[in-house]
């Protein structure tokens, strides 16, 4: 990889056939796809208690 070109603003704003792994809940992550480049945001998203509202994730 070369240098960064800048920065990607990603904004999460829905969930798909979230496989319940737990007692009682799943505990979702974000997978990011951009050409043949994949990012694992590598914690889960838990604690929110409106899944409808998007979550924004920044990297840079």
């Amino acid at each position: 990889m070369g240098e960064p070109l800048g920065m990607l603003k990603v904004v999460v704003v829905q969930g798909k056939r979230l496989a319940i792994r737990d007692f009682k809940t799943s505990d979702p992550y974000v997978i990011v796809k951009l050409g043949n480049q994949v990012i694992w945001v590598p914690f889960p998203l838990v604690g929110f208690v409106n899944v409808l509202l998007p979550i924004s994730i920044k990297m840079q």
